[in-house]
């Protein structure tokens, strides 16, 4: 579920996967491992 929260907000933002990265002080991939369900 928290994939899908953070997918929407970021997408509502016109954010891309790297910008929020670099926004929150993580690595791109981290990013994506939420989106996808991969990360706990």
């Amino acid at each position: 579920m928290k994939n899908l929260r953070l997918k929407t907000a970021r997408a509502s933002m016109d954010l891309l996967q790297q910008s929020l990265a670099e926004k929150v002080g993580v690595s791109c991939q981290t990013i994506a491992a939420i989106e996808k369900g991969g990360y706990n």
